[in-house]
């Protein structure tokens, strides 16, 4: 439960910063007439792009640390599916979760303010 909440809080930072490096052009977009649903999957693809490739990265090096882990485990396998899959899943969910409060603040950008602020 530890590693879930330092990974949804290490996802929202990112996606947070992320989104005010690019509050500008999300401002622009919705000036320009872009509605909210355009901006909020502009948003969450990048967030699921994210998501997509730290899985990819993390069942990776799953998969080949396993075989250095075995050694340790007396009597346990040590590539379990169900608790490799059970995990992914509930990472990816933390992760939609904390990308998708700074979605919200990309949806409430006024363009007036985004525009002048830089």
């Amino acid at each position: 439960m530890l590693a879930l909440g330092l990974a949804a809080i290490g996802v929202y930072g990112v996606v947070g910063y992320a989104v005010s490096l690019r509050t500008r052009e999300i401002g622009i977009r919705i000036a320009i007439g872009a509605d909210r649903l355009a901006v909020l999957r502009l948003v969450m693809s990048d967030v699921l792009a994210m998501i997509s490739w730290g899985l990819a990265a993390g069942l990776l090096m799953a998969l080949s640390l396993s075989r250095l882990l075995a050694h340790m485990l007396l009597h346990l396998n040590a590539m379990d599916a169900l608790v490799t899959i059970t995990a992914a899943v509930f990472l990816a969910g933390a992760a939609l979760a904390a990308g998708f409060v700074p979605c919200l603040r990309a949806l409430s950008v006024n363009p007036s303010t985004a525009l002048r602020r830089f």
